[in-house]
């Protein structure tokens, strides 16, 4: 059952509601969306319902940001309160070299939240680290370690370096899974790269895919910090955009089996007779009903 909370602390449980979806997306978007309805079992809890309260699931607080109130309804959209941390503005710099716990604890002083370190070992340079909001300071930890967060219940955060986990299954499209919408994106498709690093080094690579679209450049790596060219070598790989931008959303009962936030699949697009492997980007779930999650499938990065 969701559970709001208005800003002067009342709290009421909020039984006839429809429609509950909530969204998470491996980028740490996180959302809430709902109907709730001014009956006989919501009277307490339907005037609570108001822009800036708080609605409670598994766990979860959302902060209420859009609403419509039609005659004897109210349409709701809300954001997980991770969120409200853009309001939270850090003074001061903590710039250098150092472990992801050093910046994170940095960056969450006095938030109130709490956060846990997987496999994020190395240490990083961030310059002039600090003088900003939260959620800012957070987004560019993840960018200076290669990482993924993932918001949990209870104020908490988990940092690694992918979310999910990877899984042998292969799925072709059109044979055994059934689509509900299907996008291609070429804008981005490249087949080589050039990377620049420190005193000189110049590294060139050149994808297989070359020999399907021909030899297409992307816009250049130009960074200082590498000074080895097989770790440069690595970065352009990554970079690299060489088959096309496909999303595949389909409902998880569909796929067989369970699949959680992040996890990597493989997949055949048979028009170019290519496999890549993609990541659940963004389930859709829909508590307190028998409707199977949705999941869209991508391979953007």
């Amino acid at each position: 059952m969701l559970v709001v909370t208005n800003l002067q602390g009342q709290t009421e449980p909020l039984p006839d509601v429809s429609g509950v979806e909530d969204a998470e997306q491996v980028n740490g978007e996180y959302s809430l969306s709902f109907v709730c309805f001014n009956t006989e079992n919501n009277q307490y809890a339907y005037p609570l319902v108001q822009e800036e309260s708080t609605v409670e699931l598994d766990g979860h607080e959302f902060r209420i940001k859009q609403m419509t109130e039609v005659r004897d309804r109210k349409e709701v959209h809300a954001q997980h309160i991770f969120f409200d941390l853009v309001d939270h503005y850090q003074e001061g710099t903590f710039g250098g070299t150092h472990t992801l716990d050093e910046f994170v604890t940095y960056a969450l002083n006095g938030t109130g939240w709490t956060f846990e370190n997987v496999d994020v070992t190395e240490s990083a340079f961030i310059p002039n680290f600090g003088e900003g909001n939260v959620i800012a300071l957070i987004k560019q930890i993840c960018d200076a370690f290669g990482c993924e967060y993932q918001i949990m219940p209870g104020k908490h955060l988990r940092f690694t370096k992918q979310i999910g986990a990877d899984k042998d299954e292969q799925f072709r499209y059109k044979h055994n899974i059934k689509t509900i919408k299907k996008s291609v994106d070429t804008t981005k498709l490249a087949t080589a790269i050039k990377g620049f690093g420190a005193n000189g080094l110049v590294v060139e690579y050149h994808s297989p895919n070359e020999a399907i679209y021909g030899t297409r450049w992307a816009e250049p790596i130009k960074d200082d910090r590498y000074i080895i060219a097989e770790s440069l070598l690595e970065r352009l790989k990554q970079e690299l955009t060489d088959v096309p931008e496909v999303s595949i959303e389909l409902e998880l009962s569909q796929l067989g089996f369970d699949v959680e936030l992040g996890d990597r699949l493989w997949v055949i697009y048979e028009p170019l007779g290519i496999d890549f492997q993609t990541r659940v980007m963004e389930i859709k779930r829909y508590p307190f009903t028998k409707k199977s999650p949705v999941v869209t499938l991508s391979n953007k990065k």
